[in-house]
C-alpha cells in the first residue's frame, strides 16, 4: 500500500494549516497542488481554530465571549480582530478530506476560569461536529493531558497509532486514557 501523506500542525501551527487548505487559491497562485491533489488527510492537534466566537452566546460558557472578544481586541485591535482567519467559521471552505482532530482534556491549565475564556479558542469538537455535517469523514480524539505537556505524552502516541491511518473512518469522537 502506498505510504499516505497528513497534513496539518499542532496548536498555532493547526491554525494556520486549516487555513491554508481552506484557501487553495493561495496554493494555486504559488503553483502548488489543490489540498485534494496534495493529501490524504488533515492532522489537527490541539488546534486553535477559533479566532472568534464559536457558539451563539447562550451557548457559551458564562463570560468567555466577552473575555475572549475583549483578548483578540487588545491583541489584535478591534478591526483586525473581526477579520482574522478562522477555521471553524470558514469550515464551507474546508477540503472534503478525512480529519483527525486530537484535542486535551485541559487545553490550558485546567483552571475553570481561564478554560472557559480561552477555550473559544481551542475549538476542535464544534470544528469536527461542522465538518460532519457537511459529511466530511472527522474523528475527534480526547486525550487525558492539557495543551503543554501533550506532545510528548504516550497517550498522544496511543491515540495516533489507533487513528491517524484510519482517518477514512465514520466521523466519531473517541476518549484515550
Amino acid at each position: 500500500p502506498q505510504d499516505k501523506l497528513i497534513f496539518g500542525g499542532y496548536s498555532s501551527g493547526a491554525h494556520v494549516a486549516a487555513c491554508l487548505l481552506q484557501r487553495p487559491e493561495l496554493l494555486k497562485e504559488r503553483g502548488l497542488p489543490l489540498p485534494s491533489e496534495l493529501c490524504d488527510g488533515v492532522l489537527l492537534l490541539s488546534g486553535v481554530l477559533g479566532t472568534r466566537l464559536t457558539c451563539e452566546p447562550s451557548a457559551a460558557p458564562r463570560g468567555a465571549p466577552a473575555l475572549t472578544d475583549t483578548i483578540g481586541a487588545i491583541v489584535f485591535g478591534t478591526d483586525a480582530a473581526a477579520a482574522l482567519p478562522s477555521p471553524v467559521h470558514d469550515i464551507d471552505a474546508s477540503p472534503a478530506l478525512p480529519h483527525l482532530l486530537v484535542c486535551c482534556e485541559h487545553e490550558v491549565f485546567g483552571l475553570p476560569v481561564i478554560e472557559a475564556a480561552f477555550g473559544v479558542y481551542f475549538a476542535s469538537r464544534e470544528f469536527r461536529e461542522r465538518l460532519s455535517r457537511r459529511g466530511v469523514p472527522a474523528t475527534l480524539v480526547e486525550v487525558r493531558s492539557d495543551h503543554w505537556f501533550v506532545l510528548g505524552s504516550e497517550v498522544l502516541a496511543q491515540a495516533l497509532r489507533q487513528h491517524l491511518f484510519g482517518l477514512a473512518e465514520a466521523s466519531k469522537v473517541v476518549h484515550v486514557d
